[in-house]
C-alpha cells in the first residue's frame, strides 16, 4: 500500500471516490489553486475532499471538509489519511444548512471558505443518476444556503472562494450580497481556446467595501486539447487530471 509521499505526489490521482457517486474535476483543482494556502479553511460541500486536501498540501494550517453525504465524508476522511493529512483535517457530515448551531462548528472561526456549489437549479437540465444528483442541481442546499454557511463560519473580513457557471454569475453574486459577502475578484474560465467561457472563479470577502477586479481570462486547454502553459502555471494538477469540469 502507497504511504502518503506517494500519495501526495499521485495527487489527484488515486483519491476516494463513492462507486457511482459525483466524481470531482478540474473545477474542484481551480478552487485549491485559487484560495489562499496560509488560511484556515473550511470547504462547504467538499465531496471526497479534493479541493480542501489540495489547499492542505499547499500548506494550509487547517482544513474542515463539510458534506452532507455519508459516502462522501467517508471518503474525505479516506483520503485525509491516504495523504498523511488527517492532523489538519476535520471531517464534517453536515447540511450546508445546519451549520448554525452545529456544536464543532462556531460561528466566525475560519479564515477562509471555499465552495463548488450545485451549478444548476432543480429542472434546470437534463436530471442525473440519483448519487449525482445533489452535488449537480441544488436541491438540499441552494446557492444562498451555501453563501449564508460561508457567512457564518467566517471571520470578519475573511474571503470565501468559489467556481461556479458564468452564466449564472449574476445570481451569485445576488446571492454573496445578501450575505454580506462583497465580491472582490473574478476569473473567467475558458474550457478551450476560442470557445465560450464556461466557469468563473470568485473571491469575496465577508463585510468587504465595493471594488471588484476582472482577472485575465484563464484558457484551460489549447485547440488541440492538452493543458496550456497558464493553466498549469495556476494550477499544476490539470496536468494529471481527466478533462472534465465538474457539476456542470
Amino acid at each position: 500500500m502507497a504511504g502518503p509521499e506517494e500519495a501526495r505526489a499521485a495527487f489527484p490521482r488515486g483519491l476516494n471516490q463513492p462507486e457511482g457517486g459525483f466524481r470531482f474535476g478540474a473545477d474542484a483543482l481551480l478552487l485549491a489553486s485559487l484560495a489562499d494556502p496560509c488560511l484556515a479553511t473550511i470547504d462547504l460541500g467538499a465531496g471526497c475532499g479534493a479541493a480542501g486536501l489540495g489547499l492542505a498540501l499547499r500548506g494550509a494550517p487547517r482544513v474542515g471538509l463539510l458534506d452532507r453525504d455519508p459516502d462522501m465524508a467517508a471518503c474525505a476522511r479516506r483520503n485525509a489519511d491516504l495523504l498523511g493529512l488527517a492532523g489538519r483535517t476535520s471531517v464534517y457530515e453536515s447540511d450546508v444548512r445546519e451549520v448554525r448551531g452545529h456544536p464543532d462548528l462556531a460561528p466566525e472561526s475560519w479564515s477562509q471558505a471555499i465552495c463548488n456549489p450545485p451549478y444548476r437549479r432543480p429542472g434546470s437540465g437534463r436530471e442525473a443518476a440519483p448519487a449525482r444528483q445533489g452535488a449537480r442541481f441544488a436541491e438540499e442546499g441552494s446557492l444562498d444556503d451555501f453563501c449564508r454557511a460561508a457567512a457564518y463560519l467566517l471571520a470578519n473580513r475573511a474571503p470565501l472562494c468559489a467556481v461556479f457557471l458564468a452564466e449564472r454569475l449574476v445570481d451569485l453574486f445576488a446571492a454573496l450580497r445578501a450575505a454580506r459577502l462583497e465580491p472582490k475578484l473574478v476569473r473567467p474560465v475558458q474550457g478551450r481556446r476560442g470557445g465560450p467561457v464556461r466557469l468563473v472563479l470568485v473571491r469575496a470577502l465577508k463585510n468587504g467595501r465595493p471594488g471588484l477586479e476582472l482577472a485575465p481570462q484563464l484558457t484551460l486547454y489549447d485547440a488541440a486539447g492538452a493543458v496550456t502553459a497558464e493553466a498549469l502555471d495556476f494550477c499544476p494538477w490539470l496536468a494529471a487530471n481527466p478533462r472534465r469540469a465538474g457539476n456542470g
